[in-house]
């Protein structure tokens, strides 16, 4: 049975990714859900190196600046971020903004926030 948790990332995620135990799960691959601009859902598979929290209720991802999932951020911002392991499961629900367009030293990447909502 699922239930609502506080607008934050939970204890048992936050290590995951603030870095803290990224040797661990550094094979995992985190779902993340956009919305299409045809109102589908649209996924795109996260590794965390191209994602890691910033704080407990903040999240920093690089993907593709030329993907369908940046284009999806951009138009909308809705994203759930989904985590799942053999002790848990998590859907994280946020509001993606743009920082930039181009992460700096990372040719064609670009810089997204996502504030958990």
């Amino acid at each position: 049975m699922s239930k609502r948790l506080e607008p934050v990332l939970p204890d048992r995620l936050l290590p995951v990714f603030d870095g803290s135990l990224a040797e661990a799960h550094r094979g995992k691959v985190f779902l993340l859900i956009t919305v299409d601009e045809r109102g589908y859902p649209y996924v795109a598979m996260m590794s965390l190196l191209e994602l890691v929290a910033l704080d407990r209720q903040n999240l920093r991802l690089a993907p593709w600046t030329s993907s369908t999932t940046t284009a999806n951020m951009r138009r909308n911002g809705k994203v759930t971020l989904i985590a799942v392991d053999t002790e848990m499961a998590y859907y994280i629900q946020g509001t993606a903004s743009e920082l930039s367009a181009e992460l700096p030293g990372f040719a064609g990447m670009a810089k997204i926030n996502i504030r958990i909502d």
